[in-house]
């Protein structure tokens, strides 16, 4: 079976997903993902290769104020939304800090993401 790492390594386009409330949506159509900082350091972006991840993230409410340090909130299942991003290999190679397996794998890019890679959407579970 192949890792994560290789998984990702060697396609020329990387399928990722990104959680987050049904009211981000237009934001997202028109933005993509604004690269967002917290606590003073550079601003980051998160993936992950696998929907249900993204789904169970979107459960906190949305990255912004997840990060901001404010509480998380307990969203229910129909205003949830998963974006799938089709990223280029090559911004990908450019914008990639970080990757992490395990279960809830995670690609982390210091830019933000444009909205040309959304390949589509999905409210509630996937």
């Amino acid at each position: 079976m192949k890792t994560f790492l290789e998984f990702v390594n060697e396609n020329k386009k990387h399928t990722l997903f990104h959680g987050t409330h049904k009211n981000n949506i237009d934001s997202f159509k028109k933005n993509g993902i604004v690269a967002s900082s917290h606590h003073g350091e550079r601003g980051a972006v998160f993936l992950t290769p696998k929907s249900s991840v993204a789904f169970d993230f979107a459960s906190m409410g949305g990255e912004g104020s997840y990060l901001n340090g404010s509480k998380s909130e307990k969203v229910p299942t129909e205003d949830r939304v998963v974006f799938e991003f089709e990223i280029p290999d090559d911004w990908y190679q450019e914008h990639v800090v970080k990757v992490t397996g395990g279960y809830a794998p995670e690609v982390s890019f210091d830019a933000s993401v444009p909205p040309n890679f959304i390949k589509s959407y999905k409210i509630g579970k996937p």
